[in-house]
């Protein structure tokens, strides 16, 4: 989806120096002009948004039957922390009971899977409760523009070179 300098791999270190030394320098100029509490911010947001996609995939990996979907809505205050988390312990314990695993790992598997993954999801979105707003409105400018990028850019790249190999297996 870059340009293929960015993968030129150094022969002596077997490194990519070429993305390395650019994502230096951006981010360098990035820290140069921004403050502190703005980049912690937006960088909790992310690792927190990552955390949960990926205890959700771990969820949608063992648990998810095609064609079944889930919503469920939270509200503000007190009353709301009450019902959300009655609703994600017993939405939870609901699935643990009722929906069997569609893939069951055959020699080990994460401990407490369902229990595990829904906890961490849940306290991600306490913790991102506890970031300002402009930090999500920053947060929600860049992922805009990285998805207007991989819209207009990235994914013809992947659907062209997809129809490439396609037609050079084929």
């Amino acid at each position: 989806m870059i340009s293929p300098w960015f993968a030129k791999v150094h022969e002596r270190t077997c490194t990519p120096v070429n993305a390395t030394t650019t994502m230096l320098a951006a981010t360098a100029i990035i820290i140069f002009f921004t403050s502190l509490g703005i980049l912690s911010n937006l960088l909790s947001i992310s690792t927190f948004f990552i955390f949960m996609l990926v205890t959700i995939g771990l969820i949608v990996r063992r648990y998810y039957v095609s064609a079944t979907t889930v919503y469920w809505g939270s509200s503000d205050g007190w009353i709301g922390l009450v019902v959300s988390n009655s609703i994600w312990f017993l939405s939870t314990l609901a699935l643990w009971l009722g929906v069997p695993q569609a893939k069951k790992p055959r020699v080990w598997g994460v401990p407490l899977v369902l229990w595990l993954p829904s906890l961490s999801v849940a306290i991600n979105l306490f913790l991102l409760g506890s970031i300002n707003k402009a930090s999500f409105e920053r947060f929600g400018i860049w992922t805009g523009i990285l998805l207007i990028y991989y819209i207009l850019i990235g994914l013809h790249a992947s659907y062209d070179s997809d129809m490439e190999s396609k037609t050079t297996a084929g």
